[in-house]
């Protein structure tokens, strides 16, 4: 607004000259961009852009290693439910197992931070059950079995040639979940996915730098089950 109102004046003043006397164009150019502030370099704007979201993502990993140090050292109870793959509604579970990571990339000459790791298992407390058919009863068991999670598996349906059409899965820990954020340097931007937190399967969304700063703590206090305002960037997409 400051910077609209030098310029009218600028141009006020060019207009009002004497008469006989007509500034010329360059002048009233001149005279403009004396109330314009000095152009940044492009260089020195990107260097910054890339530090800013490198730094975003160094304290992202510092955040979720301390996070993990804490979930192994106290093992909490989720405040919310989790929805899991072929088990449905989980409606108490325990955090533990955690693990966290980050990777480095080079970006135009400095080692920037790229991904941000952190996984955990959960425990559903009492053990979760569900009785699933036919085809899903394969389809579960490796799945679980893909994840090293600990189940117990009984066949109690069977067809006429023997094979089993229903099965009761008990499953007593070893949930896997996980979270992964990626920078991208070029767009200056952060993709979120997330594996199994809170709901089933791969949730998404995209970031913008800026909003890095209070990102971590919006994500320890969803997996905690604490609120759901980390959903509001899920539904935003990106």
């Amino acid at each position: 607004e400051r910077r609209r109102a030098e310029q009218a004046r600028a141009a006020s003043a060019a207009a009002q000259e004497p008469p006989g006397r007509r500034s010329g164009a360059l002048d009233m150019l001149r005279n403009l961009a004396a109330t314009l502030p000095p152009k940044e370099d492009q260089a020195i704007v990107r260097a910054k852009a890339i530090a800013f979201l490198d730094q975003g993502m160094r304290a992202a990993a510092q955040y979720f290693a301390e996070f993990a140090r804490q979930i192994n050292s106290i093992g909490p109870r989720a405040a919310r439910p989790y929805d899991y793959l072929y088990l449905g509604r989980l409606p108490t579970v325990s955090l533990a197992e955690a693990w966290s990571d980050s990777r480095p990339r080079r970006v135009e000459g400095n080692d920037c931070c790229e991904r941000v790791l952190l996984k955990y298992r959960i425990r559903p407390d009492p053990p979760a059950s569900v009785t699933l058919q036919k085809d899903d009863i394969v389809r579960c068991e490796n799945y679980l079995k893909a994840m090293k999670t600990a189940f117990q598996a009984r066949v109690v349906a069977k067809n006429d040639f023997g094979q089993a059409t229903g099965a009761a899965f008990t499953v007593s820990g070893g949930l896997l979940c996980e979270l992964d954020l990626r920078a991208d340097y070029d767009a200056c931007t952060v993709t979120v996915e997330l594996k199994n937190v809170r709901r089933p399967g791969n949730q998404q969304c995209r970031v913008a730098a800026d909003e890095l700063k209070d990102l971590p703590d919006d994500l320890g206090r969803y997996m905690l089950g604490a609120d759901d305002e980390f959903e509001k960037l899920l539904r935003r997409g990106g």
